[in-house]
């Protein structure tokens, strides 16, 4: 539901112009490819943890599966753990969450080392 909820706000947005018909993962390659902050994001992770960027987009198109995962208990907070991802999948889902946090309206997440 996280994914999906991101893809919608971006569409009603018009940041991306796939529509429902196309698909959540059409929606999220458009996201990732045509964003501007998709890049700075990227290049902020890949520094941040000493990761290469093959290895982040090779992780890119697990968010869809993943992002619904991290969903925890009732809060409304997505909660990524850094104990049940390896690094690059926990930077992949990162770059997503960090582009929708400047729209209005937001999910609200953290990343949290150990439970």
């Amino acid at each position: 539901m996280v994914t999906e909820r991101i893809v919608e706000e971006a569409r009603r947005q018009a940041i991306i112009k796939s529509t429902a018909r196309d698909g959540v993962q059409a929606g999220l390659d458009e996201l990732l490819t045509k964003t501007e902050d998709f890049r700075i994001f990227l290049q902020q992770e890949l520094a941040q943890h000493s990761l290469h960027e093959d290895q982040v987009l090779d992780c890119l198109h697990l968010t869809y599966n993943e992002l619904s995962k991290v969903a925890h208990g009732n809060t409304g907070l997505i909660t990524l753990y850094h104990e049940d991802h390896e690094p690059a999948e926990i930077a992949a889902m990162v770059i997503i969450l960090r582009i929708q946090e400047q729209w209005p309206n937001s999910l609200n997440w953290r990343e949290i080392e150990k439970r």
